[in-house]
């Protein structure tokens, strides 16, 4: 809106992409919440590793940079970076791939049906391990 830049139809898949990326972000807390609590020292190990893939997912870069050989592990690799995608790329215009709705469905799925588990397990223990 602050440089006039036309907003498209493509603008509204902005709107599942969001859902789906909050979706996979709260089974990640969830299952985090849960382990460091268990082991307290995993959370600066947790802290490195989200600054490590801070860096390695294209937030502050873009995908379009890379080389083709970096480009396969790098990003179609990497999950975080097809949660990221189905936000940007409605907001930039460009189109989401199948690809990327795919194993962002398929992370979430997935994560909430290990989260879950991990919970049901471990909810007893959770707050004599506080």
């Amino acid at each position: 809106m602050i440089f006039w830049r036309p907003i498209g139809f493509s603008a509204a898949f902005v709107i599942p992409g969001f859902v789906l990326a909050t979706l996979n972000m709260t089974w990640i807390a969830l299952t985090l919440a849960i382990l460091c609590t268990r082991y307290r020292d995993l959370t600066q190990i947790v802290q490195n590793i989200m600054q490590v893939m801070m860096y390695v997912t294209p937030i502050m870069w873009m995908p379009d940079h890379l080389p083709s050989k970096a480009s396969h592990l790098m990003l179609d690799c990497n999950p975080f970076f097809h949660l990221i995608s189905v936000v940007r790329n409605p907001l930039l215009g460009q189109v989401v791939t199948v690809e990327n709705w795919s194993i962002a469905t398929g992370t979430a799925v997935v994560g909430w049906l290990f989260t879950m588990s991990l919970l049901n397990r471990y909810r007893p223990r959770i707050a004599y391990w506080l």
